[in-house]
Parts: C-alpha cells; sequence; structure tokens
C-alpha cells in the first residue's frame, strides 16, 4: 500500500518483500526512501526452487498488522510475526515490483489476487411495523453488530432497542424498533460503524424502505370492475379481451397466487405481485400486456380464459380462496349498441358488488374505456 501509483518513487507506505538475501517473507515500512523492517519472517522460508506461497496479511483499525503465509509444503497458513504500526493510516495504490536477474525474467506469476472492504448490507426485508431484517455480505464484528447507536431510522423512529445477530454465514441481523413504522411511508435506515471481523467498518450506508404490510384479501376485497368480452368493432381500444380488477380496501394485497377462471380455463399470475389501496389492474393474457400499458397497471396471465360475448362465469380466487365471482349477461349492458361489441361492461358501484344486473352498464364514454367512472 502506498501514497504513490509510482511504486519505485520515493513514496510513503507498506509493502511485504518475499526472498531478499535471507530468503524471507517481511513486511517493511517505506518513508520516502528509507525502508524499515517491522515484521521479520523467520530466514530461508523461501529458500526453495521453484517457490510456491501464498501470503496473506491483516491491517486491524488499530493499527495491528499481521503477515500470513502458506508453501505448498503446508496444510495451513504459518505466521510470520505480529506489529503495531500506525505510522501510515491511508493509502492510494497498490501493487506489485519485482526485482530479479535477467535469468529469472520469465520465472514469476502471480495469482488470487483479494483485498478486504467494510461489509455492506445487501437486503432489507420489513418484518412487521416494529422489525427490520438485513442482510450482510460477510461476518461481522459482533460488538459493533449487536450496539444499536449503529443502526437509525428516520421520521421520528429512531435507534432500535434491540439487535439480533444470526449466527448463518453472511449473517442477517434483526433490528426491532420501539416506535413504529407508519403504513406506506417511505423510511432510511442509516448504518453507522459496523464493522466486519477485520475492524472495517461501514461509514453512513443508507437503505431506503416502505412499510407495506401485506395480507391475503377475502371475499369482496378484490373485485370484477370492467369486462371486455366483445373486442370487435374496437372504439379506442385493442382488439383483446380484457378484465379489470379493483381494490376497494384500505389494504395492501399479495396477489403472486392470483387465479382468474371462467368453467373451462384457469389463468394464474406467475410474479410476485401486490395491489395497493384502491388500485385497479388489468389482467390479459400475458402475449397481449404491452397492448394495454398505457392504459394503468397490466398484469400478464397464463391461460387466460376465453370471455363469452353472451355472458360468462367468472370467478377470482386468491390462494384457492373465492374472492368474487359473477355470472355475467349481455343483457346487462343495457344498450344494445354497446352490447354488439367494442366497449367494456363496467360495475357502477365496487362497494356493492352483490346487486348482479342492477351494478354493471355497458361503459359510459365514447370510447370503450377501461378506467373507473367513479
Amino acid at each position: 500500500m502506498s501514497d504513490s501509483s509510482n511504486l519505485e518513487s520515493n513514496h510513503n507506505g507498506y509493502f511485504v518483500r518475499v526472498g531478499g538475501s535471507d530468503d524471507e517473507i517481511s513486511l517493511f515500512r517505506k518513508s520516502g526512501s528509507s525502508d524499515t523492517k517491522i515484521i521479520d519472517g523467520p530466514d530461508n522460508r523461501v529458500n526453495l526452487d521453484p517457490v510456491s506461497n501464498w501470503v496473506k496479511v491483516l491491517r486491524f483499525g488499530n493499527g495491528d498488522w499481521k503477515v500470513y503465509s502458506r508453501l505448498e509444503s503446508d496444510s495451513t497458513l504459518v505466521s510470520e510475526g505480529a506489529i503495531n504500526d500506525l505510522t501510515f493510516t491511508t493509502s492510494a495504490s497498490t501493487g506489485l515490483v519485482c526485482d530479479y536477474t535477467s535469468s529469472r525474467s520469465t520465472l514469476f506469476w502471480f495469482d488470487d489476487f483479494g483485498y478486504n472492504q467494510a461489509p455492506k448490507a445487501i437486503e432489507l426485508i420489513v418484518v412487521d411495523s416494529n422489525t427490520l431484517s438485513v442482510e450482510f455480505n460477510e461476518q461481522l464484528e459482533n460488538s459493533s453488530a449487536i450496539n444499536v447507536s449503529n443502526y437509525s431510522v428516520d421520521g421520528g423512529i429512531g435507534n432500535p432497542n434491540s439487535v439480533i445477530v444470526s449466527s448463518i454465514d453472511p449473517p442477517i441481523v434483526e433490528l426491532v424498533f420501539t416506535n413504529s413504522f407508519v403504513l406506506a411511508n417511505s423510511y432510511d435506515l442509516t448504518i453507522n460503524n459496523v464493522a466486519d471481523t477485520l475492524d472495517h467498518s461501514i461509514a453512513g450506508q443508507v437503505l431506503p424502505f416502505e412499510c407495506l404490510q401485506f395480507s391475503t384479501p377475502g371475499f369482496g376485497e378484490l373485485v370484477f370492475n370492467e369486462i371486455m368480452a366483445d373486442p370487435p368493432p374496437t372504439v379506442g381500444l385493442p382488439e383483446i379481451e380484457l378484465v379489470e380488477i379493483f381494490n376497494p380496501t384500505d389494504d395492501y394485497f399479495d396477489i403472486s397466487l392470483l387465479f382468474f377462471s371462467d368453467p373451462t380455463t384457469i389463468g394464474s399470475v406467475s410474479t410476485q405481485e401486490i395491489i395497493e389501496p384502491l388500485e385497479y389492474i388489468i389482467l390479459c393474457d400475458e402475449d397481449d400486456t404491452a397492448s394495454f400499458s398505457s392504459f394503468g397497471r397490466v398484469i400478464g396471465l397464463s391461460a387466460f380464459p376465453g370471455l363469452n360475448n353472451d355472458g360468462d362465469v367468472l370467478s377470482l380466487f386468491v390462494d384457492s380462496v373465492l374472492i368474487d365471482k359473477i355470472t355475467s349477461s349481455s343483457a346487462w349492458y343495457g344498450d344494445d349498441d354497446k352490447g354488439n361489441g367494442g366497449y367494456t361492461l363496467e360495475q357502477i358501484n365496487p362497494n356493492s358488488p352483490c346487486q348482479g344486473v342492477a351494478n354493471w352498464v355497458a361503459s359510459l364514454r365514447i370510447r370503450g374505456d377501461i378506467q373507473p367512472i367513479g
């Protein structure tokens, strides 16, 4: 490690020498033109031909240095020595310098370089309104990992009142807060001073998150809102069948296991999906989603049921639980012209889904829109 990219200059830093007149592996401190050996490895350690060895150098935040090596004949790493030295605490560059005779110029090879950085939180999961689960990319130093002051959430939440670190690798840290997250609010978790086992610490990593508690809808908590069973002749819409569903509640629902069916075909959601409060979603065949992208949120289903023009029995399930069911009829349009095609059939009041024909009407707009009529 050096404060200069020119490793043959009079720079400041540290380096490991393999070889030399004593055939050893040693650590030096370089101050300008002065090289000072601070870890003196055993003589004749690399008095071999050929020499094949692995070197590991650890530098801790308190200035402790440890040097290890392993020859092909060694089963484990062997300590070359340890020292505390805080003369230089920063560096700009690292690299290799080879000093050799002409007969050795083609006999060097290097491989398996690696260096350690500060740990990093790689995933955050909101477990509930008071708990976060944070996964890190490497093992953590325990005292820093369990220090509640090293974690903070904005928006008046503050520090957790407890921290639990798992024993798995990589570790998962569970943070439990006294103050509760507000549903649908956005927050930032800031992590400081959490260190790995080599004393490299996180400095101000920020992880944004939202508190969205997902539940499974019950009957009537998701409803059919519009149906396009007879697209042609087109009136401003693609000539493609669809249904639109609506969430009339204040809850967020997981619809990853949603199924839409008629008496002969079942279509299913194949991706992780959430429906928000008061949100409308268009359901169509998975090959037709691009055709409806300009009309709002679209989810494509596998094996989208073919809708009968003169009426159908349509059912909506989430995780095998019946959520909504209608037996539609072309008579529900109440308009012979619009009933001949090109217009959606839409629900008048999604909060009164059991009124049958009295709660459905042909689209009230000039074109066959798939937006709620309000």
